[in-house]
């Protein structure tokens, strides 16, 4: 498959974004093609900081209600690069600013402004998002925009023979 192409998975549309190895086993880098919800990225008012990614709320969601909606065998939990709070393993992330840089050109502009990973670099509590034309921002954790998942599929998921023109649909 193709970097930039649309497959259909438990009835989620995805976007191949790139191919990985982890640990020795090939994968594919993918994102949601929409957005899934809105949330905060973090509300926890009684930290410090609450633009952690390793720490919050939106992690938890896309951990639990996202991640039931995937098969977990089909995935390989892969590491996400938090800057200044080091890397965080998930089944289930956002992108970072620099997989958004980097992936630009296949990501389509969404319907509303969405989360990314990155913290925001001088305060603990805005995080950085894409707005709905595409260009960068950053916004206090607590706002709700939107999640859009990443995650890594199985390389032999996405070579599945039941995969053709409409996409694959394993659900």
């Amino acid at each position: 498959m193709e970097n930039g192409q649309k497959f259909t998975y438990k009835g989620i549309e995805f976007i191949k974004l790139d191919d990985v190895e982890i640990n020795g086993k090939k994968g594919a880098l993918c994102i949601t093609s929409k957005i899934w919800e809105y949330l905060p990225f973090d509300h926890n008012w009684r930290k410090d900081v609450y633009n952690n990614f390793k720490e919050s709320d939106i992690k938890r969601v896309l951990n639990a209600w996202f991640l039931k909606k995937l098969n977990k065998k089909d995935l390989l939990e892969f590491e996400i690069d938090l800057g200044k709070y080091g890397t965080d393993k998930t089944y289930v992330g956002l992108l970072t600013v620099d997989q958004y840089e980097k992936y630009r050109d296949l990501i389509p502009n969404m319907d509303f402004w969405w989360w990314l990973a990155s913290p925001y670099r001088s305060y603990g509590y805005y995080v950085y998002f894409v707005d709905a034309d595409g260009s960068l921002g950053y916004s206090n954790a607590d706002n709700s925009h939107g999640a859009v998942p990443a995650c890594v599929f199985e390389s032999s998921i996405l070579e599945s023979p039941s995969l053709d023109g409409s996409g694959l649909d394993r659900g």
